[in-house]
């Protein structure tokens, strides 16, 4: 996969540009990584973002959490390994 394909699927979710971008490098480099920020996360990107994940077989866990009390959403991405 290609960085500018992926990139483009997850904005194309509706993702935001700062989201996408550090998603599709995980993604694409199969590394974990985390980053905290307060572009909105709606359940339906998650819904999107899930189904993408597992329609091209992408190997991470995602978590999202929101913290209420500063606005802000916090993203751990962990890439699987394989066996």
């Amino acid at each position: 996969m290609e960085l500018r394909e992926v990139y483009r699927d997850l904005t194309g979710i509706g993702l935001g540009e700062h989201d996408a971008a550090l998603l599709a490098d995980c993604i694409v480099k199969n590394k974990s990584c985390s980053w905290i920020n307060n572009d909105k996360v709606s359940k339906e990107n998650v819904r999107g973002l899930i189904n993408y994940l597992k329609n091209n077989n992408i190997p991470i866990n995602i978590a999202i959490k929101y913290i209420e009390t500063r606005e802000k959403f916090i993203w751990e991405v962990k890439a699987i390994e394989s066996k």
